[in-house]
């Protein structure tokens, strides 16, 4: 997991992603890029503003795309899903999960759905026998 969002520069969040992008060239074993704000990562949840903290939704983005292309041997970059609209524009940034912390797995999110599949994807819910 890259947290971010904290007192780090963004040198020190390319470090993060690189020190990822080693394990998984070193073990194979890296299967996904998990990236979450940091006060999400601390909290679990959002705040009461529905916000995660220091990040903006263009710094989530740039995260994101920037995680794709240093880590592009890992096979899926995931994303929070606690702004089903944020998210559903990171797929097109180059994440291709979305971790909805907190929730039963196999729960379902219409507006979620939605949101998935007008970024031209396929919602795939994990946790499921379907």
């Amino acid at each position: 997991m890259v947290t971010y969002g904290g007192t780090e520069s963004y040198a020190d969040r390319l470090d993060a992603l690189f020190a990822v992008r080693s394990e998984h060239d070193r073990t194979g074993l890296v299967t996904a890029v998990v990236l979450r704000p940091v006060s999400q990562a601390i909290t679990g949840s959002a705040g009461s503003d529905g916000r995660f903290g220091a990040t903006s939704g263009w710094d989530d983005l740039k995260t994101v795309a920037v995680a794709r292309l240093v880590c592009d041997r890992v096979p899926h970059v995931r994303v929070a899903g606690h702004d089903p609209e944020l998210a559903g524009v990171a797929l097109r940034f180059g994440a291709d999960q979305i971790e909805r912390p907190g929730r039963p797995l196999g729960a379902t999110d219409p507006g979620l759905e939605r949101v998935v599949t007008g970024a031209g994807r396929t919602l795939l819910v994990l946790g499921t026998l379907a």
